[in-house]
């Protein structure tokens, strides 16, 4: 029979191809050869020939038509690989979602992240390794294709495939030189794996952290506070002859007040310590200063100037007082009168002879610091802090309150009228029993005797009690602490009177807070973060190079065995069409039936009985009752030649 002609193209043929193949010169001449050879059937013509040049297409029809069929194509845009470029695109996405998450949570606490930082650094890293797999994967198919029509030896597409198969193949294929640009983007994409632990490494809890917000919260805090928090007048006397006893409500708080138990308030959970302002009832406080003489006579007896005057007896013939806290109330104010002789006072004094018995009278002149507060009902603005459902001053003096406004004294009638309750009445009533106090001084047959009552006369006294009348006994000022007392009692009133009716108070406001609390909060290693961004960074400009050449695909390549299988011209894929991916070779030949094993050199590819003749070819199974028991022959065809 007449051997198969095997047509050729020459590669600047102007003809198309009818097929794409991978066949050597040499191959091509021995199935020639083999073809002619008497009594045996020819082979089926396999087209062998190699033509790199693209098919001419119209623009718009049989360019989809081409596309549809995944032909060799003319349109540049044909082979490009969409999805491992978007892959790439999707790696970086998550590596700089990665590093958002990382800046993010620096320094936050750990309750804020709806959901576990770890379990998103995971999903991320799983995504960036799939996404990376699979762009490497289409670079490696882009890479094979290419260098195969390039022209290349066998052992470098051995090499090529190699290097992308395992990473021991992509080292050996490194060392080899063959592949050098798949080797590493292989390898770098496998070290790209520890980006997770070094993420997650790079962001860790700190427990024990003191962390401060803001926010808003409602409180409620009174501005309008009843008489009924004050205290009651004599009965049928005016309030100016002062009162007689305080409200059960005052009587409570000052109860309070006087074992300093801490005040509670509602507030809600949003930390350990909150610190706010607020609006309430208080004490407008408006302080004058004066000097106070006090004049002092005494007459001695014998006198001599030349020893020391405490030598000489003398005799007071008066009597002062060198502490004084005086309370008083007014039509709308408190008065506050306060008097004391300070450290380093001044003295003045003039002796003069009276009688020819060398007796005189001694007169002296001491200047006491006097003072007088008047004290305001009016709205004042708190600094407090909230901690642990309690409440408190956040400063202990009253100058860093601010004063808004006066407003009138609350004023009621009980009784039938015959008393009367005040608020400002309550603290003239508090005040002058905490707080009233004298001191005075006298010297009788030239010894010294004083008398002290109340508290704070012997609380503010100093010096040298044991020469009292020598300029060694003095008081301090306790203007500050009675006024910040007052307002102690002030800010309490405000928050009981809240708790007990809310709206007649207009207590309820919206205030603005900054909070304080002990949390575990996530600290960020900005360098590990660094690194583990920059080995995803790494990875995708390494797997770029592996797309170069994509251009020259004119359709959609794998590395398929069948689609390898056909470029070789396996005879196996003779139905299968030109240049049509696997596909197209599984709709034509998809449920062929064939067989790995070994075979005769028998053409007919029947068994090899001895198992070590034969090559291990894969075969097709086809039906023939005729041959054999068992109704199957296996035909083998043959592309380059005797194995």
């Amino acid at each position: 029979m007449k051997p198969a002609e095997i047509r050729s193209k020459s590669l600047g043929s102007a003809h198309p191809p009818e097929e794409l193949s991978l066949l050597s010169p040499s191959s091509r001449i021995h199935n020639q050869d083999k073809a002619g050879t008497a009594d045996e059937d020819p082979p089926t013509p396999v087209n062998s020939s190699i033509h790199l040049e693209s098919m001419p297409l119209k623009p718009n029809s049989d360019v989809r038509k081409c596309v549809k069929q995944n032909r060799w194509c003319t349109e540049f845009w044909i082979g490009f690989p969409v999805l491992g470029v978007m892959a790439l695109v999707m790696t970086v996405c998550s590596t700089g979602a990665a590093v958002i998450i990382a800046i993010k949570c620096n320094n936050r606490v750990i309750s804020s992240w709806s959901s576990a930082l770890s379990v998103l650094l995971s999903i991320i890293s799983s995504l960036s390794n799939i996404l990376l797999t699979f762009a490497l994967g289409e670079g490696l198919v882009i890479s094979f294709w290419w260098n195969s029509l390039r022209g290349s030896t066998l052992r470098g597409l051995h090499d090529n495939w190699y290097a992308g198969a395992s990473s021991w193949g992509a080292l050996k294929a490194g060392l080899r030189g063959t592949s050098i640009i798949n080797s590493l983007a292989c390898i770098i994409t496998l070290l790209s794996v520890v980006r997770g632990p070094l993420f997650q490494r790079a962001i860790t809890p700190v427990s024990g952290i003191l962390v401060s917000h803001t926010g808003y919260m409602t409180l409620d805090f009174a501005s309008n506070v009843s008489a009924t928090y004050g205290a009651m007048s004599l009965p049928l006397r005016e309030p100016s002859d002062g009162f007689g006893s305080q409200t059960p409500n005052l009587r409570e708080i000052i109860q309070s007040y006087s074992s300093n138990t801490n005040t509670s308030m509602d507030h809600p959970e949003c930390g350990d310590t909150y610190i706010t302002t607020m609006k309430g009832f208080g004490l407008g406080v408006n302080c004058t200063h004066q000097d106070i003489y006090v004049t002092e006579s005494r007459t001695c007896y014998d006198y001599n100037p030349t020893v020391p005057e405490s030598d000489n007896f003398c005799e007071l013939h008066t009597s002062r007082s060198y502490f004084r806290v005086f309370v008083g109330y007014g039509d709308a104010w408190v008065t506050l009168d306060v008097t004391y002789l300070p450290e380093n006072y001044s003295q003045s004094r003039t002796p003069y002879p009276t009688d020819p018995d060398n007796s005189f009278i001694a007169s002296s002149i001491k200047i006491l610091v006097g003072k007088q507060c008047v004290l305001s009902p009016g709205i004042v603005s708190y600094d407090i802090v909230l901690r642990n459902g309690t409440v408190a001053l956040k400063y202990d003096d009253f100058v860093n309150d601010k004063f808004h406004y006066t407003i009138e004294d609350s004023i009621e009638y009980t009784g039938l009228g015959v008393q009367i309750l005040s608020l400002l009445g309550g603290f003239q009533y508090v005040a002058d029993y905490l707080f009233s106090a004298n001191a005075r001084v006298t010297e009788v047959l030239g010894e010294t005797q004083y008398q002290l009552n109340g508290s704070l006369a012997n609380q503010f006294m100093a010096g040298d009690l044991r020469a009292l009348i020598n300029n060694t006994v003095y008081w301090t000022d306790p203007t500050d602490y009675i006024l910040n007392q007052l307002r102690q009692i002030a800010f309490r009133i405000s928050i009981q009177a809240a708790k007990d009716d809310a709206k007649a108070s207009n207590a309820t406001q919206t205030v603005s807070y900054t909070g304080t609390s002990t949390k575990t909060i996530f600290t960020t290693n900005f360098p590990l973060v660094a690194v583990a961004a920059s080995l995803n960074i790494i990875a995708v400009v390494a797997i770029l190079p592996t797309y170069y050449g994509w251009w020259a695909l004119k359709r959609k390549s794998s590395l398929s065995p069948l689609e390898t299988a056909r470029a070789f011209a396996a005879p196996l894929l003779r139905d299968a069409g030109a240049n049509g991916g696997w596909r197209e070779i599984l709709e034509k030949v998809g449920e062929r039936n064939v067989k790995y094993m070994k075979v005769d050199d028998d053409i007919h590819g029947s068994p090899a009985r001895d198992a070590m003749n034969g090559p291990l070819l894969f075969v097709e199974e086809v039906k023939d009752n005729s041959y054999g028991d068992r109704g199957i022959k296996y035909r083998e065809y043959r592309a380059l030649g005797d194995f």
